[in-house]
């Protein structure tokens, strides 16, 4: 099997045990947990399901609350770590763990059109020129949030993610 070791980058800013912790070769097993790696905050989530190759796994986001009976300091409470509901697939890929997600964008044909028309900024110009279908893609958001047919499409998309496997532990840093 292919030697699946995830590399943080040591002396950048953020959390040294953090970027210590993010370089391993843990891998997903089901019923074990995981814990993904931030700046200095820490989630926790419990390993769901794995594919029969080991590069691919469901992950659930469990909820922290604190433990109030036991003694903690801030950031190191004894959290209680609870299912959400909330799923996330992460994959092995090009070297590194990855959250598995999907953008919303514009279709290439759509695009060839805009640029045919001399159009360079195609939110701004529908905005200005068809509010309507501007809303039906936009939604009142920044970033283009619906499929709409001839215009727009899902696309799959992979974010890095710094990922612990075998352990469950959530961390607040409450200075940040």
């Amino acid at each position: 099997m292919e030697n699946l070791t995830q590399t943080a980058k040591i002396g950048a800013a953020g959390s040294f045990i953090n970027q210590m912790m993010g370089n391993n070769s843990s891998l997903p097993v089901v019923g074990k947990g995981a814990t993904q790696l931030h700046y200095t905050d820490r989630t926790a989530f419990d390993v769901v399901e794995v594919s029969e190759d080991g590069k691919t796994a469901k992950l659930e986001y469990l909820n922290a609350a604190w433990d109030r009976t036991k003694e903690g300091g801030q950031g190191h409470q004894n959290w209680l770590l609870t299912p959400t509901g909330r799923f996330v697939t992460v994959t092995w890929r090009n070297g590194a763990w990855r959250k598995v997600g999907c953008e919303i964008v514009f279709t290439e044909a759509f695009q060839k059109q805009c640029s045919d028309a001399g159009i360079n900024y195609i939110g701004m110009h529908l905005r200005k020129n068809n509010p309507e279908l501007a809303d039906m893609i936009y939604g009142g958001r920044p970033m283009p949030q619906n499929v709409v047919e001839g215009y727009t499409k899902e696309k799959k998309c992979y974010d890095k993610i710094n990922i612990l496997f075998g352990e469950k532990e959530y961390y607040y840093d409450w200075e940040f």
